[in-house]
């Protein structure tokens, strides 16, 4: 039952509250020759971990925009439908599907919307460098410092992927929803016209605007949709290898 609920309606895992201990003085112990190369390693893991960041808000403003064109190309489909034919059990399938679209996409949009929550993040200011020293204790004090940074922010950094997992998953349910809706639709279509095997593609153009649906603006709106899951699924992938090479 819970993996038929989890297929459905996927959870959120709760996990224990994380605490990034900081480091202190005391615990670094770098050999002088290492100093500069700890320093440059360090400060490489601190940036990486901003454009981790910076991947994942970018891929949560990709669920947004798409889905949100996803939704209202099928919501005037359905409208239209609804409002120029009269009940049948296909169209009442396709109301069930559009029901079930809006909820994953809601559900989406409300998991990309947690990525972009304002979290505290660690970030360099001018106390952070106007420090007193020799230049082995101002390297060792910015050291502790960009790991201490870098430790926080990769806890928030993993709570935004917790959400954008989230997201993922509800996302590939819309999109499994907005197929069954796309192969309803086509059934719908052909309940309507009736036709057989060997009837021309202009008789079904005709049986189109016979139900007042412009065949134009239906191919229209599908490509649309089509083009844009194309092109933020591209974009998407695109993402995920460069926050992998970063990393």
């Amino acid at each position: 039952m819970e993996k038929f609920r989890e297929l459905i309606w996927p959870l959120l895992e709760r996990a224990e509250v994380q605490n990034a201990i900081p480091l202190t003085v005391e615990e670094i112990t770098i050999n002088d020759d290492n100093i500069s190369k700890v320093l440059d390693y360090a400060m490489k893991i601190y940036e990486s971990e901003l454009s981790r960041n910076s991947a994942i808000e970018t891929k949560a403003s990709l669920f947004i925009s798409s889905l949100a064109i996803i939704t209202s190309v099928v919501l005037a489909i359905t409208t239209t439908l609804i409002g120029q034919n009269g009940f049948s059990s296909i169209l009442f399938l396709l109301i069930c599907m559009l029901f079930f679209l809006t909820i994953y996409v809601l559900r989406t949009v409300w998991f990309a919307v947690k990525v972009h929550e304002r979290k505290p993040f660690s970030t360099f200011y001018h106390n952070d460098i106007l420090k007193d020293g020799d230049e082995k204790e101002f390297s060792i004090q910015l050291i502790l410092s960009i790991i201490n940074k870098t430790k926080k922010n990769s806890i928030v950094i993993n709570s935004k992927i917790d959400n954008m997992v989230m997201a993922q998953e509800y996302f590939k349910r819309a999109i499994i929803t907005l197929s069954i809706y796309s192969f309803l639709l086509i059934f719908f279509f052909i309940d309507k016209c009736k036709f057989g095997i060997k009837t021309s593609v202009f008789r079904i153009v005709k049986i189109f605007n016979e139900i007042s649906l412009s065949t134009w603006l239906v191919a229209l709106l599908i490509l649309i949709a089509i083009s844009s899951v194309i092109i933020n699924f591209i974009l998407i992938k695109r993402l995920d290898k460069k926050s992998t090479e970063t990393v």
